[in-house]
């Protein structure tokens, strides 16, 4: 590890409220029921701007979206069959994780492409 991404970035950190969903499944009667959320705070570096080779893994549409990312020491998740993305909440905004990049050699921190929800869930 290169540096403590914690300890080097630290004060910079704002405070998220992360949302983690759990696996949602079909009842007794065959009908299907969405996972629970749960929240926890979590610290990481304000939502970024991506930078032009960023940029060119993502199609015309997508990059009309508001696509960002986090770093954050937190693992993160994005959706994996039935469990949706982890979620960032953060001054009035909810950010969904699309893309995970993990630091382990550089600092031991992620590096979290996030979408900006706007009224579409």
């Amino acid at each position: 590890m290169l540096f403590d991404f914690n300890q080097v970035w630290g004060d910079q950190f704002i405070t998220y409220t992360l949302i983690r969903y759990s696996a949602g499944a079909d009842n007794a009667e065959g009908v299907y029921v969405p996972g629970t959320s749960t929240t926890q705070t979590i610290q990481g570096m304000p939502p970024q701007p991506l930078n032009e080779k960023e940029l060119m893994q993502f199609t015309d549409g997508q990059k009309t979206q508001d696509i960002q990312k986090i770093y954050t020491s937190f693992p993160v998740r994005v959706r994996d069959g039935e469990i949706n993305a982890d979620r960032f909440q953060f001054d009035g905004q909810e950010y969904e994780v699309i893309k995970v990049e993990t630091r382990d050699i550089l600092g031991n921190y992620y590096k979290a492409t996030v979408r900006k929800i706007q009224g579409d869930v």
